[in-house]
């Protein structure tokens, strides 16, 4: 997905606002329903905490810190596309 296409720097912006920093983004297509709609053509990001080397591993876990942020970032993200100034 491009970058520069408004969904993504809306989403980008409210990630950095709600974190002070630029977020990761990582490509993958993996299962979920976002991967069906992903190759439809409808564009579409998945949006989660923590490390991305422990997602769906053996060891998965997640800080307290990571799931505070992520409340953060989600909250950030519904206020951006509301039109509600945090």
């Amino acid at each position: 997905m491009d970058p520069d296409r408004a969904e993504l720097v809306t989403i980008r912006s409210a990630i950095a606002r709600a974190t002070n920093r630029e977020p990761m983004f990582l490509g993958s297509l993996s299962a979920g329903d976002a991967y069906y709609t992903i190759q439809s053509g409808i564009p579409g990001v998945w949006v989660g905490p923590g490390d991305p080397s422990l997602l769906h591993a053996t060891n998965e876990r997640l800080q307290l810190e990571d799931l505070v942020a992520a409340a953060r970032v989600y909250t950030a993200i519904v206020l951006a596309y509301s039109g509600i100034s945090s």
